[in-house]
């Protein structure tokens, strides 16, 4: 009796396993998806002003990743704000960042021959809001408005 139960208890095993792994991965992945700004560490990358790198500790791995501020941030008037692909290297520069604060400040032309400091806060802190957020795979990426 004990070899007949054998080869059916093995599969509702497994089945229970992995039913109990695909739980616990998908508890995991929901559990990271709101990780804080406060588990990575921000600079300016060395050799670009323009590019912020993070190192970020998902409690599981280090994770290390870029963000090309090019692609999410505009200069209108001499002020940075969010725009997908804004471009706004091309009127900014001397850019530094606040890594604790995540504020960014650039010298931007105003378009009427002006430089003017500009500083925008990237943190984004609430899940649609536009600015740098953690993905649940532990890297950095950047949402901004299309228009």
């Amino acid at each position: 009796m004990q070899l007949s139960l054998i080869p059916t208890a093995f599969p509702l095993f497994l089945t229970l396993t992995s039913l109990a792994s695909s739980s616990i991965l998908l508890h995991v992945r929901q559990a990271t998806l709101d990780l804080p700004n406060s588990l990575c560490a921000f600079n300016l990358d060395s050799t670009n002003d323009h590019t912020i790198d993070a190192q970020c500790d998902t409690g599981f791995a280090i994770v290390n990743s870029k963000v090309l501020l090019e692609e999410c941030l505009t200069n209108t008037s001499g002020e940075l704000s969010f725009l997908a692909h804004g471009g706004f290297s091309t009127t900014c520069n001397r850019c530094t960042l606040d890594s604790a604060a995540l504020d960014f400040s650039c010298v931007c032309n105003d378009g009427n021959g002006k430089s003017i400091v500009s500083t925008i806060n990237l943190n984004a802190i609430n899940p649609n809001d536009s600015g740098i957020f953690l993905k649940d795979n532990g890297h950095i990426a950047c949402r901004s408005p299309l228009s």
